[in-house]
């Protein structure tokens, strides 16, 4: 039998307040975790895809509701970091262009942008796939 969560009822800014705090509690551990990533100082078995997210959803809407919102504030969290990130096709790499058209004084040429655009594409879908890799691996045992 699983223990009954204890929901806490706060006054309004006080709940606004705390909601900030976890945001930005997540925010900064995310950026933690790619950062180790990027050292190698962590896993990336632990990286998850569509499978994952997927797998767990279903377990925290079988725990509680308010686990599964919780859960939605994390992925949304996540790829609002990994949408800045500056990888070409993204958001962030508009903004490292913008950044260096700003440095540089002139646009990045149209030949660079698009052959880095389908740089960054390439690196997104095989880090989809390493992710699908990893879930399915993960989930038959076999990792």
């Amino acid at each position: 039998m699983r223990p009954k969560t204890v929901i806490k009822k706060y006054p309004l800014g006080q709940a606004i307040t705390n909601g900030f705090k976890e945001t930005l509690s997540l925010t900064t551990l995310t950026i933690q975790l790619i950062k180790k990533l990027f050292l190698g100082e962590e896993s990336i078995k632990g990286i998850s895809g569509p499978i994952g997210i997927f797998y767990a959803s279903y377990l925290m809407v079988q725990e509680e509701i308010s686990k599964f919102i919780w859960l939605l504030a994390l992925f949304t969290i996540n790829l609002a970091i990994l949408n800045l990130l500056p990888i070409p096709i993204l958001d962030g790499g508009g903004i490292f262009f913008t950044l260096i058209e700003r440095l540089k004084g002139s646009p990045v040429s149209v030949r660079i942008q698009v052959v880095s655009q389908y740089i960054g594409l390439f690196v997104l879908l095989s880090l989809v796939l390493f992710a699908t890799y990893n879930d399915i691996f993960r989930n038959l045992g076999l990792s």
